[in-house]
Order: C-alpha cells, then sequence, then structure tokens
C-alpha cells in the first residue's frame, strides 16, 4: 500500500512542470574546479573528508562520509561530536530527507550516516533539507546525454547497489519495482524495459556474466571493462549532482545559516576547489 501511495503522488507530477524542471536543471551553472575522477582516484582515503568553511554571511561543516550502517564504526561518534560542537541551523542531507528513526541505533542500522544526521536534527529541533534533486529529475537530465533505456536501467542498478549499501534485502525490489512504474507515466521514459521482468532479460544479454543483478557489485560503476555504459552515465551524474550540491549550500550559506552537511566522500573532496574557489574552506 505504502509503494502503491508513493507511485500515484508522483505520478500526480504533469509532464509540462517535469519540462519546466529538466530546462532548469541543463541551465545549471556549473563550477569551476571540481575534481576529476582520475585527480580524486590518486587521494587517500583512509578517513572521511571533512570541510569547514567559515566566513562571508554563513558556515558551513561539509561531512564526507563512508557509507556504512555498521554501528561501531568510529565515523558515526565523530559526527555526533562535530554536530554538538559545530551547532548548526540547518541540516542538510545526500539522496533524500531520509525517515526518522525512533532511536540513534535503529537510524544507523537503517539509514547509516544520513540517519544519524536525520536523527540529530530532530533531536535539537534543527530544520533539515536535501542537497540533491528527485531521482526523476536526475533522469531527465541524464536522459539528454544517453539513451532512455540506458537511463533506466542504470537507475534501477545503482539504487541495487544502493540497497546493498544499506544492508536491505537484495530480493526486496519494491522500491524499484515503485520507480519503474513512475517512469513509463511520462513519455520519455516509455522504452524497454517496463518491468523486473524485461530488466532481467535486458541484464542477461548487456551483462551476461552477472548472476543476479540485484547484487551487481560495486565495480560496474567504476570499471568500464564491467560496466559498459553505467561508469559513463555514473561519472556525468556525479559531475551535475556535484554543481547541484553546490547550487544549494551557496544558496543556504548566502542567507546566513550555519550548514551541517553530510554526503559521499567523493562529493566533499571533489568539490573542496570550487568551495575555496568561491569561498575558502578548512580541511581536517
Amino acid at each position: 500500500m505504502i509503494v502503491a501511495a508513493k507511485i500515484d503522488r508522483l505520478g500526480k507530477i504533469s509532464a509540462w512542470v517535469l519540462m519546466i524542471l529538466a530546462l532548469a536543471s541543463c541551465s545549471l551553472h556549473k563550477y569551476p574546479g571540481l575534481m576529476s575522477w582520475e585527480e580524486y582516484n590518486r587521494t587517500p582515503r583512509s578517513r572521511p573528508y571533512v570541510l569547514k568553511l567559515l566566513g562571508g554571511r554563513g558556515d558551513l561543516l561539509y561531512y564526507g562520509a563512508f557509507h556504512s550502517i555498521d554501528l561501531n564504526n568510529p565515523q558515526f561518534s565523530d559526527i555526533e561530536q562535530k554536530w554538538d560542537a559545530f551547532r548548526p541551523t540547518l541540516a542538510m542531507s545526500e539522496g533524500l530527507l531520509w525517515p526518522l528513526a525512533a532511536t540513534r541505533e535503529e537510524a544507523i542500522r537503517k539509514y547509516g550516516e544520513q540517519g544519524l544526521l536525520r536523527f540529530l536534527a530532530a533531536r535539537d529541533g534543527v530544520p533539515m533539507k536535501c542537497l540533491d534533486q528527485p531521482r526523476l529529475l536526475q533522469s531527465e537530465y541524464l536522459r539528454h546525454h544517453f539513451s532512455a533505456q540506458e537511463v533506466k536501467v542504470y537507475m534501477v542498478l545503482r539504487q541495487a547497489s544502493v540497497n546493498q549499501m544499506l544492508g536491505r534485502d537484495p530480493d526486496d525490489v519494491a522500491d524499484i519495482e515503485a520507480f519503474l512504474a513512475v517512469m513509463e507515466k511520462f513519455k520519455p521514459f516509455r522504452f524497454p524495459p517496463h518491468t523486473l521482468t524485461n530488466l532481467d532479460a535486458y541484464v542477461k544479454h548487456a551483462f551476461p556474466e552477472l548472476k543476479d543483478w540485484r547484487r551487481i557489485p560495486e565495480e560496474y560503476f567504476y570499471n568500464k571493462e564491467k560496466g559498459k555504459f553505467l561508469p559513463e552515465i555514473h561519472r556525468y551524474l556525479m559531475h551535475y549532482r556535484d554543481n547541484v550540491m553546490l547550487r544549494i549550500l551557496f544558496s543556504e550559506l548566502n542567507k546566513g545559516r550555519r550548514v551541517f552537511a553530510i554526503v559521499g566522500r567523493s562529493h566533499v573532496a571533489m568539490q573542496e576547489p570550487a568551495l575555496r574557489a568561491e569561498v575558502g574552506a578548512e580541511r581536517e
């Protein structure tokens, strides 16, 4: 019932609204100096990547986390200590506004660092916003650079990878099925795969060595020999999302907010040059 309700709500977005949003996305300001994947791959990755941006009208603590649902991961206590010391007036998450869990432990086990951020913000009465655009809008942006079919397959397989990362049952694909159903409501995405059955057949043809797409290894999004078209789409989307995040961050900082934001480690590292060029930042 919950999945069906989500489909119904998303399906009520009219085509002309999606078109306006897509046009706005395509004209997104691109910030100079973003780090390339090649540069990022040469950086050491032994600890979270944390930036402090101080001065101007607002302040930012930008936490580049390792995605984890392990309660024993020391980054969670580090996040809590930095949160308490920074005293933010706004929290910002990656992906979406994650559900609020009843306890700290439940927040981490279900949603990792994003769940903890939502828990801390609710505990301290700090408002929360998302640094990302909805997946449907991201898909529409990608469609201007890749085939609609490739975009659909990428978005589904990426969600399957995220589900594994969050420790979810790989065979529970209700969210993926719901997303496919939403995409079918918009003419640009009325291309196969339409259903999970179509997807099974497509993946077997495109990636014959992949035994189960629900358990797709992370390397498929970085290794061109394995992932074929997936790495190129992934890099293109990450670069686009980095620009979106920067635009939203600067908008909130210009309002005088003290922003505590958590995203994946690579986003902070790759955005650092643009942050330094725009305002100036300290790295821990």
